[in-house]
């Protein structure tokens, strides 16, 4: 299976994450098979999520703060399967990805 970056956007929630998270900036690359993106405030002080996939052909997970002084990664998840994506990235971040999350 091929790294799709449109594909990971739509199993994160799409167009609802999106307006959820206040995600943005989204940058592909598909010769390191990963996304990156920009995310709205939240308490854990994380501003970027970049996602990799893995040989294992699931994602790494990777939660940063950037910044003038340079990227920091405040935490990380490695292993995560692709219906996972949204409960690990509203763990790390405190984000809900849609409506029907409390």
């Amino acid at each position: 299976m091929g790294f799709n970056a449109s594909e990971v956007l739509k199993q994160l929630g799409g167009n609802r994450f999106i307006a959820m998270t206040g995600a943005k900036d989204f940058l592909k690359d598909d010769n390191k098979q990963m996304i990156v993106f920009k995310i709205g405030r939240n308490n854990k002080q994380i501003n970027h999520v970049r996602i990799t996939l893995n040989v294992m052909d699931t994602y790494d997970m990777e939660f940063l703060y950037c910044s003038v002084k340079g990227v920091k990664t405040k935490s990380s998840s490695n292993g995560v399967y692709n219906d996972m994506l949204q409960s690990v990235f509203t763990e790390h971040t405190g984000l809900n990805t849609s409506l029907g999350v409390a």
